[in-house]
């Protein structure tokens, strides 16, 4: 399980927001999901955050 989802799952308010638009994100569109994992996890890279 992704940490932000053990952080968000302490907050259930916050938990029913994040997964209608992680999974919007990541199941919809023509881009396949690794590709956007991929600029997930750069963006990450770029910005400096490593949690």
């Amino acid at each position: 399980m992704p940490n932000v989802f053990g952080v968000v799952a302490r907050f259930p308010a916050g938990f029913k927001t994040l997964i209608p638009f992680y999974e919007a994100v990541m199941k919809k569109g023509k881009i396949e999901a690794k590709y956007k994992e991929l600029a997930y996890l750069k963006t990450s890279s770029i910005n400096d955050c490593r949690y």
